[in-house]
């Protein structure tokens, strides 16, 4: 992706930078200064010459803070919203850009690890945890409602069948963010059937 820009952005949008490509470096750091910096397990950092890198808007909300005793490491930050922006590295000879401020993507991925011996005692590899496309959801047939367990207590092969042993009642094997989404379901079933279930 040579010489395409790529633009970036705080939070609250006051501050605006753009980036040239095309990009050699980017790469996971887990030092304990960018865990600090961060607030995360990690820092997504894409490295970027100074001279392919330009502020466009905002620099007035432009924070900094350097770090005594780091040989290259410092940071920068909105004054607004907290943001973490791209920093100069001590000595000028790149821009660190935390790749979560860009509005696009870079045409290069992560490829490498970096302080890995400094990650979190607490780090789980978060390709083994369970993924959700946004806020975590509960899965109906993991709820415990009354009328759910109910159903199961009534019909044994409820889970399977997704409906119970004479049909009266039926139910969708769904993610719901809901649990009375299950309830209402039930509401519907005929009047005995509700009765044999309490």
């Amino acid at each position: 992706m040579n010489d395409q820009k790529i633009y970036g952005s705080c939070l609250c949008g006051i501050v605006k930078y753009q980036i040239t490509g095309p990009f050699s470096t980017f790469q996971y750091c887990y030092c304990s200064r960018c865990r600090k910096f961060t607030g995360s397990a990690f820092s997504p950092n894409i490295f970027v010459p100074p001279e392919r890198f330009t502020w466009i808007a905002g620099e007035e909300f432009f924070g900094s803070y350097e770090l005594p005793g780091a040989k290259y490491f410092t940071t920068c930050f909105c004054k607004n919203c907290g943001s973490s922006l791209p920093w100069a590295v001590k000595g000028g000879m790149n821009i660190v850009v935390p790749a979560g401020t860009l509005d696009g993507h870079p045409g290069i991925e992560p490829f490498q690890n970096i302080f890995w011996g400094s990650k979190a005692p607490w780090f789980k590899d978060p390709a083994t945890l369970k993924c959700y496309e946004a806020f975590p959801v509960k899965d109906p047939l993991k709820m415990e409602t009354t009328a759910q367990l109910a159903v199961f207590r009534l019909c044994p092969k409820a889970i399977d069948a997704r409906r119970c042993m004479v049909g009266a009642i039926r139910f969708e094997r769904t993610t719901t963010r809901y649990p009375s989404e299950c309830a209402t379901r039930l509401r519907h079933a005929p009047t005995d059937a509700r009765t044999a279930l309490q």
